[in-house]
């Protein structure tokens, strides 16, 4: 799901690759600078080799790793 996620985000109309000019084959990209809303829903945190998607206070990271979805607190009712 992360992959499909990631294509659809990257198909959109508005998206354009950013100018990159790397001097070396071993310089890190940092792949949140690209654009916090490319990649991540809310927050983007750039590691060594990729990145790692975070959710504002009461939002849920989904299991494709970008987006966020609203926490719900269910009630349940007894009989």
């Amino acid at each position: 799901m992360l992959m499909e996620s990631l294509m659809a985000r990257l198909s959109s109309p508005n998206f354009s690759w950013p100018s990159i000019n790397l001097t070396s084959s071993r310089e890190h990209i940092n792949e949140c600078a690209w654009s916090d809303k490319l990649v991540c829903d809310h927050y983007c945190e750039n590691t060594k080799g990729g990145f790692q998607c975070s959710c504002h206070h009461k939002y849920i990271l989904q299991s494709d790793n970008v987006t966020c979805k609203h926490q719900r607190k269910y009630q349940t009712t007894s009989s």
